[in-house]
């Protein structure tokens, strides 16, 4: 429709548009909303242990295991680097109080990704004054959570947690 002045009238805004509007904008949120929910349930299965019950019966020896390990002093480093595209290389170095290199321990390794499934469990390699290693493939870009554990014989000497980069 047009005015004597050849400009047109503008719409009227209406009860019907105006609930259009806002279904649509709350639609999108909702949807929006939605999406992200079920991404974050599909991606992160949220439990770190399967029976905190079971966990909870060894915790007074957990606080005794660790007050042993602070006792010994030691220095143990991890380091997670590149060695392919896909390849990398875990290795650890272990001194004793005095510095002095930790030798004929079993070293075990577990990767974990923080918000995957998926681990890598390893043995390392003595490699001699303290240097304990492994080669692991198929090991994708990211942050990791790393457990070491030594053990001298059948006793446990040593477990920590670590996060770990690793680059592209």
């Amino acid at each position: 429709m047009t005015t004597g002045s050849g400009m047109q009238q503008p719409k009227t805004f209406t009860g019907k548009t105006m609930l259009f509007w806002l279904f649509g904008f709350f639609g999108v949120i909702f949807a929006a909303n939605g999406v992200l929910v079920w991404l974050a349930e599909s991606s992160f299965p949220g439990v770190t242990v399967d029976s905190a019950y079971t966990a909870s019966q060894a915790y007074n020896q957990s606080i005794a295991t660790a007050r042993e390990q602070a006792a010994r002093g030691w220095e143990v480093d991890a380091g997670l680097s590149r060695t392919s595209e896909a390849g990398a290389h875990l290795e650890v170095t272990a001194l004793d109080r005095a510095k002095t290199p930790l030798t004929g321990l079993a070293f075990s390794a577990t990767l974990q990704h923080p918000t995957h499934d998926g681990r890598i469990s390893v043995m390392l390699e003595d490699q001699g004054a303290g240097r304990y290693s492994a080669d692991l493939s198929e090991v994708p870009a990211g942050s990791w959570y790393l457990v070491l554990e030594a053990r001298s014989g059948e006793e446990q000497v040593f477990r920590s947690e670590n996060r770990l980069f690793l680059k592209d």
